[in-house]
């Protein structure tokens, strides 16, 4: 196996990568979106490298698929990748989320349209991490795109739970809806399809 250097920035448990690096590990590639062309954020070189991807921890790859190439991709496709949500061409999606992380993960995702394809809710497997998501849900209203996320937090010591609804916006900044103690995928959906 090729030894692979990947310049990360590790802070405030956030992982990012150069995509020029990321190319090389996950093959994030060819069409319709194009990721590997597009700058996923400013990276500067860090002393910490690694021998393939699987030497990043879990956790970190896991908050990189959902909280910066998802958003990216909704944001920066052109419309290309809620597009191919509508049509259920998801083979790009699943191929990087078992790159990125890993196959178990990316078979363990599910894909389910909502209100006639407008929405999309997004299940992913328990997260064991915070801020890593059990749920995020891509909208389309108006023109605009919506992401928001259901991240976990912790479960507080009586056992009750205890989570973030949270999103990005176009412009890579991140949200902060507040705690839910709720814990369905049917009450994040009801929860944020209100909001408009």
């Amino acid at each position: 196996m090729n030894k692979l250097i990947i310049p990360i920035l590790l802070t405030a448990n956030v992982m990012c990568f150069s995509m020029a690096a990321m190319a090389g590990v996950a093959s994030i590639t060819n069409a319709p979106i194009h990721l590997v062309e597009a700058e996923v954020v400013s990276v500067e070189q860090a002393d910490t490298t690694v021998s393939t991807i699987d030497d990043i921890p879990l956790a970190k790859r896991i908050y990189f698929f959902q909280h910066k190439i998802l958003p990216q991709w909704l944001f920066e496709s052109n419309e290309q990748f809620f597009a191919d949500l509508r049509l259920g061409e998801n083979e790009q999606f699943f191929e990087t989320a078992a790159k990125v992380v890993n196959a178990a993960f990316a078979d363990n995702i599910n894909i389910t349209p909502l209100n006639d394809r407008s929405a999309f809710l997004i299940t992913f497997p328990a997260p064991t991490a915070s801020p890593n998501c059990y749920f995020v849900l891509i909208k389309k209203q108006g023109g605009q795109f919506r992401y928001y996320t259901f991240e976990k937090r912790f479960e507080l010591a009586d056992g009750d739970f205890f989570a973030i609804v949270g999103g990005w916006d176009n412009k890579g900044a991140h949200a902060n809806y507040g705690p839910r103690r709720y814990q369905t995928e049917q009450a994040f959906v009801a929860d944020v399809l209100a909001k408009e």
